[in-house]
């Protein structure tokens, strides 16, 4: 697997930071993911959409449910999302609030 992950770092109304994460997670990458997202998590809460994901294997998904456990973390993960699967399969949504778009993200989340 590619070790390639893109970051777009928003801020989303000055009430949470959106992260989107594009391209792939996986073992190579996570710890980096890992400390864009400890940095915006350092400073409140944090949105992450995973809609631009490819790909995530069991470290990035450790790693999103780690950082679900110690803090403020909604998910955007919409019905086509590539990674959904992964996702329900581990139960991911039962740490972590999921949403399927960011304005529902934002309403419930915020």
């Amino acid at each position: 697997m590619s070790s390639d992950a893109d970051y777009a770092i928003i801020d989303a109304r000055g009430r949470a930071h959106l992260v989107s994460i594009h391209g792939e997670v996986d073992l190579s990458n996570a710890g980096a993911v890992e400390g864009q997202l400890l940095a915006r998590l350092a400073e409140g809460r944090c949105i992450v959409d995973l809609n631009g994901l490819t790909f995530i294997d069991s470290a990035g998904l450790r790693m999103l449910n780690d950082l679900g456990n110690r803090y403020r973390l909604a998910v955007v993960l919409g019905p086509q999302a590539v990674v959904r699967r992964a996702i329900e399969i581990v139960g991911l949504s039962a740490t972590i609030p999921t949403f399927p778009t960011l304005d529902e993200a934002e309403a419930s989340f915020l």
